[in-house]
């Protein structure tokens, strides 16, 4: 018997089959904070169902699969602690190409929103798994652990990365408006995408302007923090 556990974001889904072919699916709310709750329940049903206690219906259970949407419904919506991703190397902009992401698909002058995850946060690790399962390219667990040091190590560049700067500009400007920006820093100016995450009037002695905070989309977030830690010096 084989036992199928997935773990969405409003219910449990239990499924259970067998090597003559039959299957039986079971639901039950998915539970807050702890997800095992809802996991437990779902197997009392299943168990239930065969005449059986959950320990003999485990202890007849020859493979069981898990898998789950938690991780991914804290990254869309945004529910979710300031979060790096660790992916695999050719492969950062996995979740920049997307279509889900714009209410009109067909539409090519709305904008996509606002990637998920910054990718000055995204960080390509070396391995790769085959279609087939087989493993291509082992993983590098010491590429892993060098970049969550960094993490640990250098947190303005995280703040940095995720919260962005604040700006004035004369210009209008507002709330979820997608920008380019570009910081002076000798020869070669840094140039990205920001997008506009709150925004204010204001009447200055200079004139009317706004005040906005942004976020930064696809900076490059060693070339900014040097730019910042140079003001830093000049000041």
């Amino acid at each position: 018997m084989r036992l199928s556990i997935d773990v969405g974001g409003t219910f449990t889904d239990i499924l259970l089959t067998s090597s003559g072919g039959w299957a039986e699916a079971f639901k039950a709310s998915t539970t807050y904070p702890d997800p095992i709750e809802g996991i437990v329940a779902g197997l009392e049903l299943a168990a239930a169902s065969r005449g059986f206690s959950v320990e003999k219906l485990l202890g007849e259970t020859e493979s069981l699969f898990h898998s789950t949407t938690r991780a991914i419904n804290a990254v869309v919506t945004g529910n979710v602690a300031r979060t790096a991703l660790l992916v695999t190397q050719g492969h950062p902009d996995i979740l920049l190409i997307r279509e889900g992401g714009r209410t009109d698909p067909f539409n090519y002058k709305v904008s996509y929103p606002p990637g998920y995850i910054s990718r000055a946060l995204t960080f390509e690790i070396p391995e790769r798994v085959c279609a087939d399962g087989r493993i291509h390219k082992a993983f590098d667990e010491a590429a892993a652990l060098r970049v969550i040091e960094r993490l640990k190590a250098e947190p303005s560049l995280i703040d940095l990365s995720v919260e962005g700067a604040q700006v004035v500009s004369p210009t209008v400007l507002k709330p979820n408006q997608r920008v380019r920006m570009a910081l002076a820093e000798g020869k070669r100016p840094i140039r990205f995408s920001a997008g506009v995450a709150w925004a204010s009037f204001e009447l200055a002695k200079a004139g009317p302007q706004y005040r906005a905070g942004i976020e930064f989309f696809d900076a490059e977030a060693e070339a900014v923090q040097k730019f910042c830690d140079s003001k830093k010096k000049k000041t």
